[in-house]
């Protein structure tokens, strides 16, 4: 089996790399997610990545909250 650092070992641009990293990320944010494993884990990594965030209030009308209420 390969790991992960003869992978990124073989790339050859950061360009790239980071494409790698994200991906690997995304793939574990995915399963921790998706298992429902470590909740509180991904409460604080999005309290990291959302830290200085802007909140914007939408006032107007959801399509995407419609349509999965229509969906129920």
């Amino acid at each position: 089996m390969t790991s992960i650092f003869d992978i990124t070992s073989k790339v050859s641009t950061p360009l790239a790399l980071a494409g790698v990293v994200v991906a690997v990320l995304f793939f574990i944010f995915r399963h921790i997610i998706k298992k429902n494993i470590f909740p509180t884990l991904t409460a604080a990594l999005l309290d990291r990545v959302t830290h200085k965030a802007h909140v914007v209030n939408c006032t107007w009308e959801s399509y995407r909250l419609k349509d999965t209420l229509k969906n129920r």
